[in-house]
């Protein structure tokens, strides 16, 4: 199977927009801030902290949610800077351990996260501009229409994929993008 590879360029003063908007259930920083009281609440999710280590990506379990919620935290966990649309437990959280459902990669110098949840059907990527205020979403462009070539009309995908290889330095990504249509063709091309 072929793989297409893209680099996302990332600006730093880029519009903010998510790659896929969040549910109305997602919690905002501030309930998740709420949560962080409670130490039992929020488990560092393993191979997440950033390479200055200041920042994590966190599982909070949230009172009366059967999902939890990913969140970029502080290192010490005393603030959330961002509640990613990722599921931290996959389908649920009985046994209250993160899922290895998540692709999570630093830039290099701390200041941005990407973040794959491979679990839907269609996943997406998430990449966040994180600094000490806070983290925003970074708008990037459809990679699935890159892989589509654009064509009118779309083939019907069954699945989907956007994983974040490697950062190729501070601010430029390198992304795997997989598209099966219900023909059962595998597309992917190479961007660069």
């Amino acid at each position: 199977m072929r793989h297409a590879c893209l680099l996302v360029f990332l600006l730093c003063g880029a519009p903010l927009a998510l790659a896929a908007e969040p549910t109305g259930s997602t919690p905002t920083p501030e309930q998740i801030n709420r949560y962080l009281q409670n130490p039992a609440s929020v488990v560092e999710m393993p191979n997440t902290r950033s390479p200055d280590g200041k920042y994590a990506l966190c599982a909070v379990s949230i009172e009366g949610s059967t999902r939890g919620a990913a969140a970029i935290l502080t290192a010490d966990h005393k603030q959330c800077l961002a509640v990613t649309s990722a599921r931290p437990y996959g389908i649920g959280i009985e046994d209250r351990r993160p899922q290895s459902y998540l692709t999570v990669l630093w830039s290099p110098d701390s200041r941005h996260i990407a973040i794959h949840d491979s679990i839907a059907k269609h996943s997406l990527l998430e990449v966040y501009a994180v600094g000490p205020s806070g983290a925003r979403a970074v708008s990037i462009p459809d990679l699935i229409k890159l892989v589509t070539d654009g064509t009118n009309p779309a083939p019907a995908l069954v699945s989907s994929g956007q994983d974040p290889i490697a950062w190729i330095d501070n601010t430029h990504l390198a992304v795997e993008i997989r598209a099966k249509t219900e023909a059962g063709a595998i597309l992917a091309k190479r961007h660069t």
